[in-house]
C-alpha cells in the first residue's frame, strides 16, 4: 500500500499527495485535524521520532459510498522509536480505523480518517495504557483493569 511505503521512507510529500486537499482526521476525543494541520503533524512526527518507521494496514471491509467514494475499515499497526522516559524506545500502536477515499481527477485520495478506536499500545514489547504517559516501572497494562 502506498501509505505504508511513503511512511517507511519518511516521504512527507508522498504522504500528503495521497491526501485530499479537504482531508480531515477525527479522533475519539472529538479533536479534528484538517489537511494543513495533518501536514504539520506529519512533519513533527518525523522530527520527534526515529526510524525504522513501519506501518501496515489490513483491510477488513470496503463499501461504496457513492460513484467515486469508498469507505474502508482497516486495522492499522504502526511502530517507531520514540523518546520515552529518558531514552528512545520501540513504540507500537494498533487501532481500528475507517478511511474514506474519494476519486479526484481519476486519482484516489484519502478524504477522511475517523472512527479510530480499539487503540492498543506496546513500548519495548510491554502493553501500556494507550492514553497515559509511559512509565517504565508500571505493571503491564491489562485492558478493562484501569487503575
Amino acid at each position: 500500500m502506498a501509505q505504508a511505503v511513503a511512511f517507511a521512507a519518511q516521504d512527507e510529500g508522498a504522504i500528503n499527495r495521497l491526501r485530499s486537499e479537504d482531508y480531515i482526521a477525527i479522533y475519539p476525543n472529538g479533536s479534528r485535524y484538517d489537511a494543513a494541520q495533518m501536514r504539520e503533524a506529519t512533519r513533527r512526527f518525523f522530527v520527534r521520532n526515529k526510524p525504522p518507521f513501519r506501518i501496515r494496514f489490513t483491510m477488513l471491509s470496503a463499501q461504496r459510498a457513492g460513484t467515486d467514494t469508498v469507505r474502508v475499515q482497516v486495522l492499522k499497526h504502526a511502530s517507531c522509536y520514540r523518546g520515552l522516559a529518558g531514552k528512545f524506545r520501540k513504540d507500537e500502536q494498533g487501532s481500528m480505523e475507517r478511511e474514506t477515499w474519494h476519486r479526484e481527477g481519476g486519482i484516489w485520495k484519502l478524504l477522511a480518517r475517523d472512527s479510530i478506536r480499539g487503540l492498543n499500545r506496546w513500548v519495548d514489547g510491554k502493553p501500556v495504557h494507550p492514553s497515559k504517559p509511559f512509565d517504565p516501572d508500571a505493571p503491564p497494562y491489562v485492558p478493562g483493569k484501569d487503575g
